[in-house]
């Protein structure tokens, strides 16, 4: 917080657990009054109550998103929304330079998210791994290994990590569903 304040940086990026590890610091006098408006967060929220919470506590939003190194496309919370965890982490968003280029989405079976667009990159000295994401069976889509659906409204939900599927009575379950439960009880 003196660093944000020093800077009068209007933006802070975060990802993984830094807005938990945030929001379990006892409270400091930077913390408010500050010039920061969102924080720009790379991973999904599970909890609405947190993310209210966090978003009182601190005096700023927090604007969900998804996107990977490999691509320049993904996902972003419009500034206007009120949705709020969930695991929801916005609609497609568009690369300033490439409007007029085309980012395509789709889910398969299991409900893997698969990327197309103008990109595409290759893995330095690792064809293999270039194969495996960008190639066969699904040519031309990058594969990010991550499972989503969609809502009534074409807002993207992150439902986990396809390689942390729980298997249990023939029934696919994430880690997400069980955060979700887990959220949703009183206790």
């Amino acid at each position: 917080w003196p660093k944000i304040a020093n800077t009068r940086a209007t933006v802070a990026n975060t990802l993984g657990g830094m807005l938990r590890d945030l929001a379990n610091q006892p409270p400091c006098p930077e913390e408010t009054g500050h010039s920061l408006r969102y924080f720009a967060n790379g991973q999904a929220i599970a909890s609405a109550e947190f993310h209210e919470k966090f978003e009182k506590r601190f005096g700023t939003r927090i604007i969900v998103m998804y996107g990977s190194t490999e691509q320049l496309f993904g996902f972003v919370m419009p500034l206007d929304s009120d949705k709020k965890g969930g695991n929801v982490v916005g609609k497609k968003k568009k690369h300033s330079k490439y409007l007029n280029k085309e980012f395509e989405t789709k889910l398969n079976e299991e409900g893997e998210l698969f990327l197309r667009t103008p990109f595409v990159t290759r893995y330095w000295k690792n064809p293999e791994l270039t194969a495996e994401k960008w190639g066969h069976p699904v040519n031309g889509w990058y594969r990010t290994g991550d499972l989503f659906s969609f809502d009534e409204e074409d807002y993207a939900i992150f439902r986990g990590r396809k390689d942390d599927i729980i298997r249990h009575s023939g029934y696919l379950i994430t880690p997400s569903d069980v955060e979700n439960v887990i959220f949703g009880h009183e206790g």
